[in-house]
């Protein structure tokens, strides 16, 4: 699918899973510097049991919404993602195999990976799930996944619950700290 839209339209090509939303534009996105744009896990994410025990698959990068220059480095990123998801069994496990140095690498870095350029968005603007954690301010693009499913839509009265509960455990942080 990414494939024939790159083909036919020439143009950035970004895919999101069926359960994001885009909230804002993404033309900052658009910039020739990279082939193969993705999206970091917050550093929030990166800690605890279920991080430990899905670090394979989850690593450092997010599936949910990933950014595809039309380049040629893109089509044999395409092609060689295509073979190593049906290699491994999991489109997740694969991305991060491709695009993941040994490093946890800065937002807005690129590096070069076997000849394609990888780009690393932010996970809190362009692909935020990070609804009970981070407050959604600047947020392009919302994906409601797995344990954050429940929320879409997102209604105004959820947000102002979320942010409430955000700012509640910000303040009893401080609290446990000053023990």
């Amino acid at each position: 699918m990414v494939m024939s839209c790159i083909e036919e339209h020439k143009d950035l090509t970004v895919y999101l899973d069926g359960d994001a939303e885009l909230r804002g534009s993404l033309r900052d996105t658009d910039t020739d510097d990279y082939d193969v744009g993705v999206t970091l896990r917050h550093p929030v994410e990166l800690e605890g049991d279920w991080y430990e025990e899905h670090i394979e698959i989850a690593k450092y990068v997010n599936a949910g919404v990933i950014f595809f220059r039309p380049t040629e480095a893109t089509t044999k990123f395409l092609e060689r993602w295509d073979v190593l998801t049906d290699e491994i069994g999991n489109d997740q496990m694969a991305l991060n195999k491709l695009t993941c140095p040994d490093y946890y690498p800065e937002i807005g870095s690129v590096v070069e990976i076997d000849g394609v350029r990888v780009k690393y968005f932010a996970g809190e603007q362009y692909n935020y799930y990070y609804f009970k954690e981070l407050k959604s301010t600047g947020v392009k693009i919302m994906h409601f996944k797995g344990t954050v499913r429940d929320l879409y839509p997102l209604a105004w009265h959820t947000r102002f619950y979320l942010n409430l509960l955000i700012s509640a455990k910000k303040i009893f942080s401080v609290f446990r700290a000053k023990r």
